[in-house]
């Protein structure tokens, strides 16, 4: 079944392979929690047990369900693609065929984007999972930073409410070479996001995310590696010359894509020794550009810790505090580098008061009434 020409709001879309014990529960959280004019699109990736099945009796009960079926396994990539390409809504909300959205937060995040409309997305926290919705302990999601993507990934994709029309100006969904299509989904996308626009980080838990005992090995971890590796060839390979300004020191950096020019100069950092000299240029250049980027600021203080110059680590400490006054995940990164940075300095008294201030940000971070999740947690899974 196509997706209807209407427009509508939001369009949570759930690429499945094989989750026949999970469906159900999933598309039911999915209907929890958006509104009656959204829609909900089951994207069945050739499954060969009764995925395909299931969501048909769901759509049967909701008219905002959906269900398009593949008749070849085409990868998550692919799938992703094909739902975002084949919809009409303001905005896409991806969700995995065995994890669970919690409610209320899509339509208030959805209002915000409209009167944000610089904005290509809005992004929160989600919590890990095992098979049975026991919680792991593992909490992700975090602020954005353009000049931290190539060391890693804040933004959680499971969550994650995107302007569809940015989506599909970023490229779409890709699969990310190098034998990756079964991981690493998102690396392309968040990335060309990264150099068109930004995102609000709200301190809201609004997923649960279900993790399974096999579910990382050490070979997806290597195809992790050759998808971030592609991605940036890529990403390089696109904006040339300003890749090459950069590299000769013959850019001008009045140049009005601020965005790119970050965002490669954050690529550029990675491949530079860190306690070398080149390395600060580097991340001198994009906190010239980018002064409110706090992954520079984060960067800055490796720099600074590795060469011992334990005085200027203390500033960047400080300015990422300051950074962090009104943003619980960065005040959670100051207070982490606190604690390493009196650890090396070997100073218990410091270390001591820093790591009460990390419990204190930790206990903010990580509080979520679980109350809230039961009556998703409790949906019927059969």
């Amino acid at each position: 079944m196509e997706l209807e020409r209407e427009m509508s709001r939001i369009s949570v879309q759930i690429a499945a392979y094989n989750k026949a014990a999970f469906i159900r529960q999933t598309v039911r959280s999915a209907c929890a929690a958006v509104g009656p004019g959204d829609e909900i699109v089951v994207g069945d990736d050739g499954s060969d047990d009764n995925t395909s099945a299931i969501a048909h009796e769901l759509e049967r009960e909701d008219p905002r369900i959906k269900l398009i079926s593949s008749k070849v396994n085409r990868g998550v990539a692919a799938m992703r693609a094909h739902l975002v390409a084949s919809s009409h809504a303001e905005y896409v909300l991806p969700l995995d065929g065995d994890d669970l959205l919690l409610p209320g937060w899509a339509t208030e995040q959805a209002e915000f984007l409209s009167r944000n409309e610089t904005l290509s997305g809005s992004v929160g926290k989600l919590i890990q999972v095992d098979e049975k919705l026991n919680d792991t302990g593992v909490v992700m999601g975090g602020s954005f930073s353009r000049f931290i993507l190539p060391y890693f990934n804040p933004l959680c994709h499971g969550g994650a409410l995107l302007r569809r029309k940015a989506v599909l100006e970023a490229g779409n969904y890709l699969e990310t070479g190098g034998g990756s299509r079964s991981v690493a989904v998102d690396f392309y996308l968040w990335r060309r996001l990264a150099l068109r626009g930004n995102f609000h980080f709200e301190d809201r838990f609004r997923y649960l995310y279900r993790q399974h005992p096999a579910q990382m090995t050490r070979a997806q971890s290597d195809k992790y590696k050759q998808a971030k590796d592609y991605v940036e060839e890529r990403l390089l390979a696109a904006h040339a010359a300003i890749y090459q300004g950069l590299t000769s020191g013959k850019l001008d950096f009045n140049h009005s894509d601020i965005s790119v020019i970050t965002g490669i100069l954050g690529i550029l950092s990675t491949r530079v020794p860190l306690e070398s000299d080149g390395h600060l240029e580097v991340l001198e250049a994009a906190a010239m550009i980018s002064p409110d980027d706090y992954g520079i600021t984060l960067r800055k203080f490796e720099y600074f810790l590795a060469k011992k110059l334990f005085d200027s680590a203390a500033e960047q400490c400080d300015m990422l505090e300051r950074k962090g006054a009104e943003d619980i995940y960065v005040r959670l990164l100051a207070c982490k580098l606190k604690c390493r940075l009196f650890e090396d300095m070997d100073d218990s008294t410091a270390l001591g008061e820093a790591n009460a201030s990390l419990a204190a940000a930790e206990k903010d971070y990580r509080r979520f009434d679980w109350e809230t999740a039961k009556a998703v947690i409790s949906l019927p899974s059969a």
